[in-house]
């Protein structure tokens, strides 16, 4: 995924629990799949509220934890392409 001026969105059908040691249960409706997220995984999640560029939630996952910033970026790179893959979220052109 090269272009980080893109934009995600999180999909409609997915509903989210958040579980009281902030993981989190996500539910497709239309696959009847469940999805469990780490911590890590669900500020990820969080962040794809459709209006931030990449490049912004991947510097907002960097605020929010200390560790190598290139070692942050491709965690953030590698799980946004799961939720892809899943079909948990999408592009906003």
């Amino acid at each position: 995924m090269e272009d980080q001026g893109k934009v995600f969105n999180r999909k409609k059908n997915i509903v989210c629990t958040e579980l009281p040691d902030g993981e989190a249960v996500l539910l497709n409706l239309e696959s009847n799949y469940f999805y469990t997220l780490n911590q890590e995984a669900f500020v990820i999640w969080k962040s794809l509220n459709g209006r931030d560029r990449l490049i912004d939630v991947i510097d907002k996952i960097i605020k929010h934890y200390e560790a190598d910033r290139q070692e942050i970026k491709e965690a953030v790179l590698n799980q946004i392409e799961e939720f892809l893959s899943e079909r948990l979220i999408e592009i906003i052109p």
